[in-house]
């Protein structure tokens, strides 16, 4: 046994080192985090934004969720702009609206400058009774994910204004706020999204989807083609806190390494919780979207 201790106890010094090492690493981290990216401003007053951001210009940018008649419309007739911009806007009221944006948990977020311009949106469809957007032409693949007991959230009416300065800062924001919102508040375990062929590798690459469905006629933006992509939250998680906040500190490709870390998405994940409101009934009526069978749950386009 004495021949043993030595041994034992230079084991145990090396392990105090390494744990040692380990903990200035962790400071040292959170003081980068911390010099890269200032507090979050976190608000429970719908009223104003759940978070606001700093581009690398020093713009400002405000995300808030859309939770009434007057904020949903901004965020419908901004869609119609963009999409309408590259031909894909399919209804003549000047509004992209869906049925599914009167459905009970249905959440979007809208991004605008300091002035109040909408610089970009994004809204999360969750699985229910009532099904997915991508059900349409991908129900084979949701069908398959349903039955391995995922639960799916679709990415859906993202949209962003053209802006060199501003399109990837607002991209990441809307996504990191996403992903907080449907681990933290919904408990959801996947993305899915349709997006145009030319798109995917950014995707993949950013943010780490993978090909779930093959190329098809998409009909709610006019038969333009759309491959399903689908991105397991696992992945995020374990990207926020490997690398999240340290921003160009990383040297990788990732969006996650742009992300708010960890200890920033409870408050986030509250005020987004408080903030969101379900479409009452008139607003769905005024949108032209209320149910015509409660039984069935069927709404009218």
């Amino acid at each position: 046994m004495n021949a043993e201790q030595p041994g034992k106890d230079a084991m145990k010094a090396d392990t105090i080192a390494k744990r040692a090492r380990g903990s200035e690493t962790k400071r040292w981290l959170g003081k980068v985090r911390s010099a890269l990216w200032p507090p979050v401003e976190e608000s429970f007053d719908a009223t104003q934004p759940i978070a606001e951001s700093v581009g690398k210009s020093g713009e400002r940018f405000r995300f808030r969720v859309a939770c009434d008649m007057a904020s949903r419309e901004r965020v419908f007739r901004f869609a119609h702009e963009i999409y309408s911009g590259v031909s894909l806007a399919q209804d003549d009221d000047g509004m992209v609206v869906s049925p599914h944006d009167a459905g009970p948990e249905t959440f979007t977020l809208l991004a605008e400058s300091e002035d109040g311009t909408i610089l970009g949106t994004v809204s999360l469809v969750f699985d229910s009774e009532r099904g997915l957007p991508c059900d349409e032409i991908y129900w084979q693949e949701t069908g398959a994910l349903r039955s391995q007991g995922r639960a799916m959230a679709e990415v859906t009416r993202l949209a962003l204004r053209k802006d060199p300065d501003a399109s990837r800062e607002i991209l990441l924001r809307l996504f990191n706020l996403i992903y907080v919102y449907a681990t933290r508040v919904r408990g959801y375990t996947d993305f899915v999204i349709e997006v145009h062929p030319r798109h995917v590798k950014y995707y993949e690459r950013a943010l780490g989807f993978r090909t779930e469905g093959g190329e098809q006629k998409c009909p709610r933006v006019g038969g333009a083609p759309a491959v399903l992509a689908r991105l397991d939250l696992a992945l995020p998680k374990r990207e926020v806190r490997r690398i999240g906040g340290l921003g160009d500190a990383v040297k990788e490709r990732t969006l996650y390494r742009h992300f708010w870390y960890t200890d920033r998405e409870p408050g986030l994940a509250r005020a987004m919780a408080a903030a969101w409101r379900p479409m009452p009934e008139h607003e769905a009526r005024y949108f032209g979207i209320a149910p015509t069978s409660e039984k069935e749950g069927v709404l009218a386009s």
